[in-house]
């Protein structure tokens, strides 16, 4: 096992269909690996459990080979949440993993999200810690970022 953990779950989005790229985003090539190794290996420096939500027809095989590269690598599981609803987008992701998971709170990111911060994360874990918030996800000058975000299993009945 590598690194230091901080906080219990994170859960990457990876259930997208791809339509306009035409094939699996979480298997682009990231500096040698693809998206999802890089970024579950980074994960698991912080984080005790790493799930990868994946749309509900499940993993396809090349996903099923980069995730165990991955966990072999992190020396313990990685585990696929399939989407409760077809189609519904990073929602339905949200959903099924909230419902999925043991731990109360988890962290969410978009498998196009490489370059995670440590320090952004830390800040939104202690505003959920904090406020006892039910979530929380940062603001840029764009907006809102739900792709990147602490969400709470209490959350399930707005979902």
């Amino acid at each position: 096992m590598i690194g230091t953990l901080h906080w219990p779950a994170a859960v990457i989005l990876a259930g997208g269909q791809s339509t306009r790229m035409g094939r699996e985003k979480a298997l682009l090539d990231a500096c040698g690996s693809t998206l999802i190794e890089r970024l579950a290996v980074v994960l698991a420096q912080r984080f005790e459990r790493i799930f990868i939500s994946v749309a509900s027809v499940g993993v396809s095989p090349e996903l099923a080979a980069a995730s165990g590269c991955a966990s072999t690598i992190i020396g313990r599981p990685i585990t696929f949440v399939p989407d409760l609803r077809a189609g519904q987008g990073p929602l339905a992701g949200i959903e099924a993993a909230l419902e999925g998971i043991d731990d109360p709170l988890a962290f969410f990111t978009a498998v196009d999200m490489p370059a995670v911060s440590f320090d952004l994360i830390g800040s939104l874990w202690n505003e959920v810690e904090e406020a006892a918030a039910t979530g929380c996800l940062p603001r840029w000058s764009r907006g809102l970022e739900p792709a990147c975000a602490f969400y709470s299993k209490c959350l399930l009945p707005r979902v």
